[in-house]
C-alpha cells in the first residue's frame, strides 16, 4: 500500500511533517484477527520481532507493550511510522482470558502481520534496525487496544474524527488550529466540553456524563458541544 509520513513537527492542525514522499509499505496478513481494529489513536498493546534485511534480529518483544499516539507522557514509548500504520490492518483477538491462578494471559485468534518497512518510515539516518537508510522487517501481533480520551474531555478520541476521513489531525471545530481530540473546548465558546455534556444538574453528585451517542442536538444539527450557540 501507498503512505505518507505520519511523523508529525506538531500536534497542531498545521504540524504536518514536511515529507511529502509516497512510501510503500509491502506486507503480508497472516491472521487477520476476530476483534476490531484499532485507529490512529487507540493505543495498541503489541508484541513484535523486527529484523534487517541480513535476516539479524535487532528488536524483539514477545510479552507485548502499550503504544500510543501522539504520546499522551513523555514516558509513552514511540514507534516508528510504517509499524503504526500496519497496526490499523489488523484486529485484536477474538478473546482475551486470564488465568486467575497463575496470570498467565491467552489471546485468541489475535491479528498479526509481516511488514517491510522503507527507512522513511522507520529509522532513515538513526543506526537502530542495522544501518542507516535501511529498510527493515517487522511481524506485528496486535494483542489488545484501549480507547483513548486524549483532551480529557469526556469525549472518546476515536468520536472526534467529525468529517470521517480517519486523519484526527485536520477536526478542528472551532478554527484555533487545535484538534479537537486534543482541545478541552472543541466549538471555542469558552466552556469546556466536559461540562457541556454533563448530563446531571450542576451541584449534583456524583457527576455524569452523556454517552456519545446521547449528547443532545443544538437546534436539531450539531451536538452541543460543537456548537457554539448552545452551551
Amino acid at each position: 500500500m501507498t503512505v505518507k509520513n505520519d511523523v508529525r513537527i506538531t500536534n497542531f492542525v498545521n504540524g504536518a511533517s514536511a515529507d511529502v514522499i509516497d512510501y510503500k509499505l509491502y506486507y503480508v496478513i497472516i491472521n487477520e484477527g476476530g476483534g476490531s481494529f484499532p485507529t490512529q489513536v487507540d493505543s495498541t498493546f503489541v508484541a513484535y520481532k523486527g529484523w534487517d534485511l541480513e535476516n539479524e534480529v535487532f528488536d524483539q518483544n514477545n510479552q507485548g507493550i502499550w503504544f500510543t499516539y501522539p504520546q499522551t507522557s513523555a514516558i509513552d514509548p514511540i514507534s516508528i511510522s510504517g509499524f503504526r500504520q500496519i497496526v490499523t490492518k489488523i484486529k485484536t483477538p477474538a478473546n482475551i482470558t486470564e488465568n486467575t491462578s497463575t496470570g498467565a494471559v491467552t489471546y485468541s485468534n489475535y491479528g498479526t502481520a509481516l511488514v517491510f518497512i522503507p527507512s522513511g518510515l522507520a529509522y532513515f539516518s538513526g543506526s537502530i534496525g542495522g544501518k542507516s537508510y535501511n529498510p527493515i522487517a517487522f511481524q506485528v501481533k496486535l494483542y489488545n487496544k484501549k480507547l483513548n480520551d486524549q483532551d480529557r474531555d469526556r469525549v472518546k478520541s476515536i468520536y472526534e474524527d467529525i468529517n470521517g476521513n480517519g486523519n484526527f489531525f485536520d477536526d478542528d471545530t472551532d478554527g484555533d488550529n487545535i484538534p479537537d481530540f486534543l482541545d478541552v473546548d472543541d466549538d471555542g465558546d469558552g466552556v469546556v466540553t466536559k461540562t457541556e455534556i454533563r448530563a446531571s444538574a450542576s451541584g449534583v453528585l456524583p457527576t455524569t456524563y452523556y454517552d456519545f451517542n446521547d449528547i443532545p442536538l443544538c437546534n436539531g444539527t450539531k451536538k452541543k458541544h460543537l456548537d457554539p450557540a448552545c452551551r
